[in-house]
């Protein structure tokens, strides 16, 4: 497989983990625990990254830190 742009990557994989091998797709599914059991022959090779793509239009936020205190969401009550 050819290398490709994250925007291709999402057109075609949108919503799956994905495993690249120096930057080429070598397997795709929809669960991580499904992408795992795709890859035993690649596992321990330099240059495996394993990683989720977005679908199109997605928005994801990023929160950094861990807290050890118990958290709410602003827009639910808490019980």
């Amino acid at each position: 497989m050819r290398r490709r742009s994250y925007d291709q990557l999402q057109v075609r994989y949108g919503g799956q983990f994905i495993a690249r091998l120096n930057g080429r797709v070598v397997a795709h599914a929809k669960t991580s625990k499904a992408l795992f059991a795709k890859i035993n022959k690649w596992r321990g090779k330099q240059g495996l990254l394993i990683e989720h793509i977005e679908p199109k239009g997605a928005i994801c936020i990023y929160r950094y830190g861990i807290s050890s205190q118990r958290e709410t969401h602003p827009l639910r009550p808490s019980s």
